[in-house]
């Protein structure tokens, strides 16, 4: 299964950390609202997995958002690796811009 956002694919939605490779990539963290995703947090990691299992970070998503959290995952490699700065603009860009602000539905192709 896939997530579109921003018209950029991620894989997932996966409910732990554990799921996903220990890769370079861009995150989608996610919580459900009324049958919709919520985006809540995005970003670059060389790790993936180490950095989405991060306590501190994890808590701080769960205290902030009590539901449950899906997390989207789109790896680079190393030959498209220049390109994650404006593929992580594209989806500020399309967050900023979103009608409503907050919730998107994602589509899943």
């Amino acid at each position: 299964m896939s997530i579109l956002v921003a018209d950029i694919e991620f894989s997932g939605p996966y409910r732990t950390p554990i799921e996903i490779e220990d890769k370079a990539g861009i995150f989608v963290v996610m919580q459900e609202y009324d049958d919709q995703y919520e985006v809540i947090d995005f970003g670059y990691s060389d790790s993936l997995r180490e950095d989405l299992v991060d306590p501190d970070e994890f808590e701080q998503w769960t205290k902030q958002y009590p539901g449950l959290l899906f997390i989207g995952v789109h790896y680079i490699n190393q030959s498209e690796k220049a390109l994650s700065g404006s593929l992580v603009k594209t989806i500020e860009d399309w967050f900023e811009n979103a009608e409503p602000p907050l919730v998107q539905t994602l589509q899943f192709a």
